[in-house]
């Protein structure tokens, strides 16, 4: 053993020894009385530090990143005790609250329509941020400047570095108790609906590290400034900016250069986050964001103690030089990087098993190509993020069946636009802001498919909430991969597939077959996997009737939309007189004469500067039958169903969708007036009456010759005319109604391909279902909690306050 190596162990080991006959001391502070004890974790923190000391010459190399977490514990709990005894604290704590529950809400509308996505409440935490950590910070620094007390801070045994990492730390654990006091807002709806725990984790994780960059920003200004008030109005600017250069409000900029500011403001990552995803990429951004306005704040700091032309300072100067390179290129760069992990519950970042599916499907490799052109406005960058993140799941998946390459040019690159153009990628206008001027310019942002000599593709617009979906349906047709057939009844209907039920069958005509049929007693059927009929509107007959259940006998399958109630403008409501209600009759689906209303889970209008529900238009639920055989997840908006006559004992009949607990069947067809409805909701009548109760909407039969069929009680809701009002085919409600009508087909035609799976990724939040009893404690009843909370540690904290004060100490 070499000298040096004996003198390195000897010097370790009396270090350990002196721990071992370590005993607990005492250190006085003001009122702050730290005890050290004897516990494994000091011990380990004390290793620590001692590794650090034996290293003798060699710790200089990092002497940069060294600290003695001991230290920096003792400093922590003193700011948190400080802060903890504070007043201001607490007047801090309620006003983020406030302004988080006046953002979150929107006044009232929020909570009169409210879902499970709580994106809003994450992103008004954010703004309260903008505002409380500033509050928090001014003085963390500048005010032991004002008062003269770093001068004796910097005569301490403490480095630099320990000074600023204890502030920013205490500083941290403060703002993050704040948001964690919106945790009871958070139970008190999920009592109601079920959230995405998946997501609420990485936007509260996203909330936390926005926050404690936010702070760092806070300390680092503190530090520069004597006066609290230029702290606090200095932090607000500087934060507010680096925000704001990350959104769409930048326009005074170069293109180029709006780019770049994107992925160096926190807006862009929190947002990522809060979608659900964990990126390590996002993670090490706000690491390396926080450490570089520390290590900044040190160099103030150290200012301080150390000379300008000192040698200890300048390399704390290149240091600082270092970190600010080491962070520029974590921001710009590391989001091209594919290191993410999907937390959501339903999987909305992550290729499906049925993509999947797809993929191995193909008998040969397809190549995907995603053009790009170098004008892309700062808007549209997350969507070229998210979509060549996504193609790279695709070739990761299956990388002997997909080729991926990207294209990123100039549009004065005529070459390239020709290539994009054989993909039917074509330039499309968008509006680019340049230098503070608005101009509508040709941009390309595209995906292109080639599979055995053929060549498609399509635009990719600002919504890529549907992107896999669009991906795999190309993948489909172009691959043309086999297909269900499915015959939609085209006679004696409301509608069919060439009037009145286009829509829904065009989103999903790459994964079925479609063909109108009419049926009558010579027909055909044994060819069709299923039958689809939309709306019966006249007596079948006998032979039709019998060749319909003669076809279900023999394994057949049929999804059938009874419509028994029907309204139009010029008679109002009336029962639809051909409308078969006794076709499957003889298989137990019967239906009665009525429609539903429900008052506790329906659709809402605004009227009169309020969002109102509208019984008529229920929303009505999945069934646990239905989310685990069907595969269905999504809830539905109908208009005027009726109830099926149910016989729960019977074992071949399943309920698919109901109804909440208070709805309601109108029998008097002709006398209803809506007028009713509004009285019950004024009355609350629903809340005691005992007519009102759960409804079933959707059942499902299966006979042993694996014969099947779903039916609704309501047809209009899948026609064209309610999906343009829902906003179109490509609109998050439609393609949620789509994946319905796709689940129902796949287990229909028993189909290896669950289309429903993808396209259920994209349909819109669901409602949580609160009634008016409710609604009062939900809206209230956690500010109450929270304000509780506050008060009670206030409290605490006083009297804890006034007992140390009247405590004597006595020296030993």
């Amino acid at each position: 053993m070499s000298r040096l190596s004996k003198a390195f162990a000897l010097r370790f080991k009396s270090k350990i020894l002196r721990i071992k006959n370590f005993k607990p001391k005492f250190l006085k502070t003001g009122i702050l009385v730290v005890r050290i004890p004897k516990l494994r974790f000091r011990r380990f923190l004390k290793i620590y530090e001692l590794v650090f000391e034996s290293l003798g010459k060699l710790r200089n190399m990092f002497v940069f990143l060294y600290f003695r977490p001991s230290k920096v514990f003792v400093l922590v709990k003193k700011e948190l005790r400080s802060l903890f005894y504070n007043p201001v604290s607490y007047g801090v704590a309620g006003l983020f609250l406030f302004i988080c529950f006046l953002l979150f809400y929107n006044v009232y509308v929020y909570m009169s329509a409210p879902t499970t996505d709580l994106t809003n409440l994450f992103s008004s935490i954010a703004l309260a941020l903008i505002v409380i950590v500033p509050a928090i910070t001014m003085s963390s620094v500048s005010k032991e400047r004002q008062n003269g007390n770093i001068e004796y801070i910097l005569t301490q045994p403490i480095t630099e570095f320990e000074y600023v990492l204890g502030k920013v730390l205490s500083l941290s654990i403060f703002v993050t108790v704040l948001i964690l006091l919106t945790l009871p807002k958070v139970f008190i709806l999920s009592s109601f609906g079920s959230l995405d725990s998946g997501q609420l984790f990485t936007q509260y994780l996203g909330s936390i590290l926005i926050a404690v960059a936010f702070v760092s920003v806070g300390v680092c200004l503190s530090s520069l400034f004597k006066s609290e008030i230029i702290s606090f109005v200095s932090t607000i600017v500087t934060i507010s900016i680096l925000m704001l250069i990350g959104s769409p409000i930048l326009t005074v900029v170069p293109l180029r250069l709006q780019q770049v500011f994107y992925w160096l403001s926190p807006l862009a990552r929190y947002q990522s986050v809060s979608r659900g995803i964990f990126d390590i990429s996002d993670i090490a951004y706000f690491l390396s964001f926080s450490l570089l306005f520390v290590v900044v704040t040190r160099l103030v700091v150290a200012s301080w103690r150390y000379p300008s032309s000192s040698k200890s300072f300048t390399k704390i100067a290149g240091i600082s030089i270092v970190f600010l390179a080491v962070f520029i290129s974590t921001a710009y760069l590391t989001p091209f990087l594919n290191l993410r992990l999907d937390l959501t519950s339903q999987k909305l970042y992550t290729l499906s098993l049925q993509t999947s599916l797809v993929l191995s499907k193909l008998q040969k490799p397809i190549s995907i190509t995603f053009f790009v052109s170098n004008n892309v406005p700062l808007e549209l960058q997350p969507l070229v993020v998210r979509a060549s993140n996504l193609l790279r799941d695709y070739k990761a998946n299956n990388p002997g069946k997909v080729n991926l390459s990207f294209v990123d040019f100039d549009l004065s690159d005529q070459s390239k636009q020709t290539e994009a153009s054989q993909y039917n990628v074509f330039p499309q206008n968008s509006i680019v802001t340049n230098f503070g001027s608005i101009e509508t310019k040709a941009i390309i942002v595209g995906i292109g498919f080639e599979y055995d000599g053929t060549k498609n593709g399509f635009n990719l617009s600002q919504d890529v909430s549907n992107l896999e979906f669009r991906i795999t349906r190309s993948i489909m047709q172009i691959a043309k991969i086999e297909r269900p057939v499915v015959g939609i009844v085209e006679n004696k209907v409301l509608a069919n597939y060439k009037s009145g039920f286009t829509q829904i069958p065009f989103v999903l005509s790459d994964f079925f077959e479609f063909t109108d049929l009419v049926i009558d007693e010579n027909t055909d059927l044994s060819k069709f996997s299923s039958l689809i009929i939309v709306g019966p509107s006249e007596d079948f007959g006998d032979g039709m009737k019998n060749k319909l259940r003669e076809y279900v006998r023999s394994g057949g399958s049929v999804l059938i939309f009874f419509d028994p109630v029907i309204y139009s403008d010029q008679t109002g409501l009336s029962l639809n007189q051909g409308a078969n209600l006794d076709l499957f009759k003889d298989f137990g689906i019967e239906l009665n004469t009525d429609f539903v209303l429900d008052y506790l889970s329906s659709q809402y209008i605004y009227r009169d500067f309020f969002i109102q529900p509208l019984p008529e238009f229920p929303i009505i639920i999945p069934t646990d039958f239905a989310k685990q055989n069907l595969k269905i997840g999504s809830k539905v908006t109908l208009r005027l169903p009726s109830s099926f006559k149910l016989d729960l004992g019977n074992e071949k009949i399943k309920p698919i969708y109901v109804t909440s607990t208070k709805a309601k069947s109108i029998t008097e067809i002709s006398k209803y007036n809506n007028q009713t409805y509004k009285e019950d909701i004024n009355n609350q009548a629903y809340t005691e009456d005992k007519n009102y109760e759960t409804r079933y909407i959707g059942v499902s039969y299966e006979n042993d010759n694996a014969g099947k069929i779903v039916a609704f009680s309501d047809a209009e809701f899948i026609s064209d005319e309610f999906v343009r009002l829902l906003g179109g085919a490509d609109s998050p409600f439609v393609l949620g109604l789509s994946s319905v009508l796709s689940a129902c087909i796949e287990w229909l035609s028993k189909a290896s391909i669950n289309i429903s799976e993808i396209i259920g990724k994209t349909k819109a939040p669901d409602f949580i279902l609160i009634d008016q009893g409710s609604r009062f404690w939900v809206v209230n009843g956690s500010g109450f909690i929270m304000a509780g909370i506050i008060a009670s540690v206030g409290v605490l904290a006083y009297f804890l306050r006034s007992r140390k004060k009247k405590e004597k100490y006595s020296e030993e």
